[in-house]
């Protein structure tokens, strides 16, 4: 039987949500995001993190079905179903409660539309790896969280962006060039196992 070996955060590595923050925080405050060297947005003028959380809220209800998908997304994950004996695709994101619905429908009717999938929704305060137990692969866009789910064994590779960068090499943690686009190639010869 054919498994995927690869689960997969949602943003930050198959969609596009700052741009929707972005012009979110300047129609409600005013306000622009700064260049971004860690993954926490910061403002021009600063704006307290409970207002930036709100923002988060307003755009996964309001713009949700506009995120951009990254890339080389659909065809992966299309790829590694196909590949697979009907292997769901697995989704592991961070996401208040009260996005779950327009979060599912996304993913349904945008992203995963012709494949099976698993989407689980945690809070931030959850651990991902809590959800990897058969994977040895996971794609991750933020550094402190790729570098806590290698520490576990797990191979993670990290998408391109300028609030990830690695002070370092770490054992377990694969920088992608461009993003998931890159793991096309990889599909048959180490994202699928055989059991």
């Amino acid at each position: 039987m054919k498994l995927i070996d690869i689960a997969f955060d949602l943003d930050g590595c198959l969609v596009d949500i700052m741009p929707a923050v972005e012009e979110e925080l300047f129609i409600k405050y005013g306000v622009r995001m700064l260049p971004k060297e860690t993954w926490d947005v910061e403002t021009e003028p600063y704006l307290a993190y409970d207002r930036i959380k709100e923002i988060f809220h307003i755009v996964y209800q309001k713009y949700i079905n506009e995120f951009d998908i990254m890339p080389g997304a659909i065809e992966l994950l299309e790829k590694l179903y196909n590949e697979s004996d009907g292997d769901p695709i697995k989704i592991v994101t961070a996401r208040p409660w009260t996005a779950a619905t327009p979060t599912y429908e996304f993913v349904h009717n945008r992203l995963c539309k012709n494949i099976k999938y698993e989407l689980i929704l945690t809070s931030r305060n959850l651990d991902k790896i809590t959800f990897l137990h058969r994977y040895n692969y996971f794609v991750e866009d933020r550094r402190k969280n790729a570098i806590r789910i290698s520490k576990q064994g797990k191979k993670v590779f990290l998408v391109p962006a300028k609030y990830n960068k690695l002070d370092r090499e770490y054992e377990n943690i694969i920088p992608l060039k461009k993003g998931v686009i890159n793991l096309i190639p990889l599909v048959k010869t180490i994202l699928i196992k055989e059991i």
